[in-house]
C-alpha cells in the first residue's frame, strides 16, 4: 500500500512540474508573438525620433522593447532556478511521499507566479508605463 501511494504522489509531483513547464513555454511563445508584432511595427515609432514633438513616442517604444527582452531574461532565470532547486531535492531523505508532492507543487506554483510577474518586474525596472 505504501509503495502505491509513493508512486501516485510521485506521478502527481511530476505532473505539476510538467504543467509549470508547459505554462512557461506558453508564456514564452506569447512573448515571441508580442516581440514579432513590436518589430513589425517598429518603423512607425522610430520615425518619431526626428520630431521634437513626438520623440517621446519613440523613446517609450524602445523602453517597451527593452522590457520585453528583459522579461525573456527573467523567464530564463526563473526556469533555471526551478530546475536547479527541484533537481537538488534529496528524494531519499523524505520519508513521507506527500512531502515530495507539496515540495514540488510549491516550487511549481512559485515558478508559475514568477513567470506571470516577469512582465511587471521588467516594466517597473525600466520605468515603462
Amino acid at each position: 500500500m505504501g509503495f502505491d501511494i509513493a508512486v501516485n504522489t510521485s506521478w502527481i509531483a511530476n505532473m505539476l512540474s510538467s504543467v509549470a513547464f508547459v505554462l512557461a513555454e506558453l508564456v514564452c511563445q506569447l512573448r515571441f508573438i508580442e516581440i514579432y508584432i513590436f518589430v513589425a511595427l517598429a518603423p512607425v515609432p522610430f520615425c518619431t525620433f526626428f520630431s521634437s514633438e513626438y520623440k517621446q513616442i519613440g523613446v517609450s517604444f524602445v523602453k517597451r522593447m527593452l522590457a520585453l527582452a528583459l522579461q525573456g531574461v527573467f523567464i530564463m532565470v526563473a526556469v533555471y532556478f526551478f530546475v536547479t532547486i527541484v533537481g537538488g531535492i534529496d528524494l531519499q531523505s523524505i520519508t513521507n511521499p506527500m512531502d515530495i508532492v507539496w515540495t514540488k507543487a510549491g516550487f511549481a506554483l512559485l515558478l508559475i507566479i514568477a513567470i506571470f510577474q516577469t512582465g511587471g518586474w521588467a516594466k517597473s525596472l525600466l520605468q515603462v508605463n
